[in-house]
């Protein structure tokens, strides 16, 4: 779908209590919805029987109180959720929170009544799909719901059937895979400051370089066994992470030279075991291009660049800047 295809407003859907009929929903690519109440014969010509639909709703929920007060505003409330998907739904994007994913879609116009009386597994009646429901941007990008803005996610909590969510905006930026202004700002703002620190970072003694990638894996939930000189060679520090039980050799030089990655690759293959990955840390490369190759889950390169990210996400910019005179 072209962005400029995609409608402008967005409206919140629940496919049923609990979200009961959202299996029949996703596979068949509709909107169920209830209002069993209605004869779903008036839905054909809504806007005809529209008077009439109202007159039976209001009545419905005078029932449904059992002599105590109706609110206007709770029966004008649901009247509006139901004009809302009768009257030209083609408008909106149509969102729904399912399986912890932000699931949308657009609809055509015109109800579709349920030849049979609704059930556990369908609605009353049902929109027809005109983009598939997805769970993905237009870039492809998941749409995970605890990735998402609290003022986005609280929609999931509504307790009706259709509800205008709180910042359309960002539902339709993030369908989009468009970033906010102040979002691409602090983006900006980030990598001139990851620029500045990897100055800092080169400018470090080669003692201090060592102690700040020790600190950048100790907040990355590593610990460190031993340094070099003490229970083995070639290497600078030996790692363990509690939590995935994996160990890591780490070589680090100011100055990364091919060679020495080389043989470091040699000395790893022949002391490690299962679990075990190498490190190889330098912040300026001695010849032009690249060191080395990674190995996916097995050999790692830091170069200036990435330090440079790792010191800003572990909160080290301070320490790094105390250490220069």
């Amino acid at each position: 779908m072209d962005l400029a295809e995609l409608p402008t407003e967005v409206r919140y859907v629940k496919n049923g209590e609990k979200g009961k009929w959202w299996d029949a929903a996703k596979s068949r690519n509709q909107v169920h919805l209830g209002w069993r109440h209605i004869p779903a014969e008036l839905f054909v010509n809504f806007s005809k029987n529209k008077s009439k639909i109202e007159k039976i709703n209001r009545k419905d929920f005078e029932q449904k109180s059992n002599g105590k007060q109706t609110f206007a505003g709770a029966v004008t409330n649901d009247f509006n959720q139901l004009v809302a998907v009768m009257e030209s739904p083609s408008k909106y994007v149509w969102i729904t929170f399912e399986e912890n994913r932000l699931w949308w879609c657009t609809v055509k116009d015109g109800a579709i009544p349920n030849p049979n009386p609704a059930s556990e597994s369908e609605g009353h009646f049902w929109l027809e799909c005109n983009t598939p429901w997805r769970c993905t941007s237009l870039n492809e990008a998941p749409l995970v719901q605890e990735e998402l803005s609290g003022t986005i996610k609280k929609t999931a909590g509504f307790r009706g059937t259709v509800c205008t969510p709180g910042d359309q905006d960002g539902i339709l930026r993030k369908i989009k895979g468009i970033e906010s202004q102040t979002v691409i700002n602090s983006k900006k703002a980030r990598q001139s400051y990851e620029d500045a620190l990897l100055s800092a970072i080169q400018a470090l003694h080669e003692y201090d370089f060592e102690n700040l990638v020790d600190l950048i894996f100790q907040r990355s939930g590593w610990s460190r066994t031993s340094r070099r000189g003490k229970t083995m060679k070639d290497f600078d520090i030996f790692l363990e992470n509690p939590v995935t039980n994996g160990r890591a050799y780490v070589q680090i030089k100011s100055v990364g030279k091919k060679k020495e990655f080389e043989h470091c690759i040699d000395s790893f293959k022949v002391q490690s075991s299962e679990q075990e990955m190498l490190f190889f840390v330098a912040h300026t490369p001695q010849e032009s291009g690249e060191i080395g190759s990674e190995e996916e889950g097995l050999i790692h390169i830091w170069s200036g660049r990435k330090i440079a990210k790792l010191a800003v996400s572990t909160g080290l910019g301070s320490w790094i800047e105390s250490k220069l005179t």
